[in-house]
């Protein structure tokens, strides 16, 4: 059973999908589910054209910036490491041939 947790706002509660992550930002969004993720992520990489020479790689860095962003939210876009981030998760994915075959079944296609 998961419990939202709340934290107190001048003294009333807030749930956590609504809460403001720091002062003067806007609220937090919640995120989207595992299975819209998985679709998002699917539509996106048939949108890679499969004759580009860089289309695996390309599918890598989709994968690993669409979960770290549903991961840790959209305000890390603004973060100025997140390219350093996807750039690290993407350099331990392609040395990975397995990760290939997943993306291979979650884009509903082949490797």
């Amino acid at each position: 059973m998961a419990a939202v947790r709340t934290r107190r706002i001048e003294g009333k509660p807030v749930a956590a999908a609504n809460r403001p992550t720091h002062a003067g930002s806007t609220p937090v969004q919640p995120r989207t589910t595992l299975p819209e993720l998985q679709r998002e992520i699917a539509v996106a990489l048939r949108a890679v054209e499969p004759s580009d020479p860089n289309a695996r790689s390309k599918k890598l860095r989709i994968f690993a910036a669409r979960v770290l962003r549903w991961q840790f939210g959209d305000a890390m876009l603004a973060d100025p490491g997140f390219e350093q981030l996807i750039d690290d998760v993407f350099g331990t994915l392609a040395a990975n041939e397995q990760i290939a075959e997943m993306l291979g079944a979650l884009e509903g296609g082949e490797k």
